[in-house]
């Protein structure tokens, strides 16, 4: 699309958008002027309403922020959670024409079978059934067309909007922009097929005994058609559904106390051990087949920590399952982003508070298993950290998201399950002790090379330090052009150091063990 076609989309979907806009606040501002105020779920709910109205981006949107607690009411985020985007299927032309551009050819030709009656209809896309050359049964994930280039003028405009937001201090502390841009990075990932069939590799590489990924055809992927392994194996919510009184009978098999427990053991290991999760584990991504294994099916949303951040989190979530508030709290502060509206001291107050609520409920047995939820107390939590205007990165929301979801969904299976107690036992089963985690860190090959440089060195170091000692005058010397050598030496001093330091508590902890 040429500058004269995208600014011509521009304007047609800011008209739009403006018109949506009108037709929600009018009412809203009749309220305000009679001087009554809209409780907030009202107000969520008539937005929310207005988002389905405008379309994909904007179904998006909402899904998006409803998962920021830490700069919405708590009620506006509930009803964001209730957009679907469960849209009317498009037609067969549309299919065969994205298949062909994507394929190299219509879907009769390219697959053995086609069922061109899908699936399921999403707003970014619908899945069909096939079956491809070699007899292997797939499901194909068709793009809409056309949606890019809504979802890019869409967000020229919000960016745009952004600008009168952050004069206006909409959000508060928070940037208006940052969230757009955040926003349009995190969507942008949903709809590069790509991108999601390599998310689903990774995962399957680290797949448990109780636990599974479909397999990715890779001769049939582009970015705009996803081909992978079909499972024939009914969701979840169709589990849920038939247990709690729906026309399905429960499939023969399925042990809904062992399928919770296999769930929450491969979310807990892609959190706390590979660092790699889906991020979107709700019952309709969630497949079962007759031995109770888990199988993730739709990648879109993915969240990832790296090697210490991910330490962060297990080493916070671990203390808080073993009861440890003070040292749970301390290793919980560096995943918030304060602000200077931030009160700190009545904050530790009020969240260890939380910690400790959760922690007394998991460990009384009279406790109903719905007044130990997980929600219930991070509903809480968000309360304190919104009044404390601290904000949380999206890794942190993504992390928390997962847990929550994958425990309400442990109420609604009305299985005798608590989170916090499978927590204690999966960090007792995986997490090493404080021995193995040295004795890793010191068996490592960074760390043997620094031990024998300290081992050879160390003489000759010794003696130039006892020179020193006995000289007079000043001990500094400066010296031009010399940063590059200087800087080498310093890092090379500093894992010197670190090496004695790990080798003193080795010997330590073997005296003590």
């Amino acid at each position: 699309m040429n500058d004269v076609g995208r600014w011509l989309l521009d304007v047609r979907r800011a008209a739009v958008l403006l018109a949506v806009i009108v037709r929600t606040a009018a009412p809203l501002l009749a309220q305000r002027l009679l001087r009554r105020r809209q409780p907030p779920e009202v107000i969520g709910a008539r937005v929310r309403m207005a988002f389905e109205r405008l379309g994909v981006t904007y179904l998006k949107l909402g899904q998006f922020l409803a998962m920021r607690f830490d700069i919405l009411p708590e009620e506006v985020c509930r009803e964001f959670a209730r957009l679907f985007d469960e849209v009317p299927p498009m037609s067969r032309q549309d299919v065969v024409r994205t298949i062909e551009e994507e394929l190299g050819g219509p879907p009769d030709e390219v697959f053995l079978e086609f069922e061109h009656e899908p699936l399921a209809a999403a707003s970014i896309a619908q899945v069909h059934r096939a079956v491809v050359p070699g007899g292997g049964r797939v499901a194909v994930k068709v793009q809409r067309p056309g949606i890019d280039e809504i979802f890019a003028a869409d967000i020229r405009n919000l960016k745009r909007l952004a600008l009168i937001g952050d004069a206006l201090r909409f959000l508060g502390p928070t940037s208006v922009r940052d969230t757009v841009e955040e926003f349009r990075r995190f969507t942008s990932r949903e709809m590069n097929f790509v991108t999601e069939g390599r998310t689903a590799e990774r995962l399957r590489r680290h797949v448990g005994a109780f636990d599974d990924v479909p397999s990715v055809y890779w001769d049939y992927t582009t970015e705009r058609v996803l081909t992978m392994e079909f499972v024939d194996a009914p969701s979840l919510a169709q589990i849920v559904h038939a247990m709690n009184g729906g026309e399905q009978e429960l499939p023969a098999g399925i042990d809904p106390q062992r399928v919770i427990e296999n769930l929450a053991d491969a979310t807990l290991r892609q959190l706390f051990v590979t660092g790699f999760y889906h991020a979107d584990p709700h019952p309709g991504n969630i497949l079962i087949r007759p031995d109770n294994t888990i199988v993730f099916v739709d990648f879109g949303i993915f969240g990832q920590f790296a090697a210490d951040r991910r330490e962060m989190f297990a080493s916070y979530i671990e203390q808080n399952a073993l009861g440890n508030i003070e040292e749970a709290y301390r290793r919980f502060i560096p995943l918030l982003e304060p602000t200077a509206e931030t009160d700190l001291r009545r904050m530790r107050v009020d969240v260890q508070k939380i910690m400790q609520d959760w922690f007394d409920a998991s460990r009384d047995p009279t406790t109903p298993l719905a007044d130990r939820h997980l929600g219930k107390f991070f509903g809480k939590f968000i309360g304190i950290l919104r009044r404390n205007r601290v904000r949380m990165t999206l890794d942190t929301l993504l992390f928390w998201r997962t847990l929550v979801v994958v425990d309400a969904t442990a109420l609604r299976f009305s299985a005798q399950f608590d989170l916090l107690a499978h927590l204690r036992n999966f960090f007792e089963r995986e997490r090493p002790t404080a021995m193995e985690r040295i004795l890793t860190v010191l068996t490592s090959p960074e760390t043997a090379h620094d031990l024998v440089e300290l081992a050879r060195n160390a003489p000759r170091d010794l003696r130039r330090q006892l020179e020193n000692a006995n000289e007079r005058g000043p001990r500094l010397t400066v010296r031009k052009n010399d940063s590059t050598r200087r800087m080498r030496a310093a890092n090379q001093d500093a894992r010197s150091i670190a090496a004695a330091i790990a080798a003193v508590a080795m010997l330590v902890l073997l005296w003590r063990w």
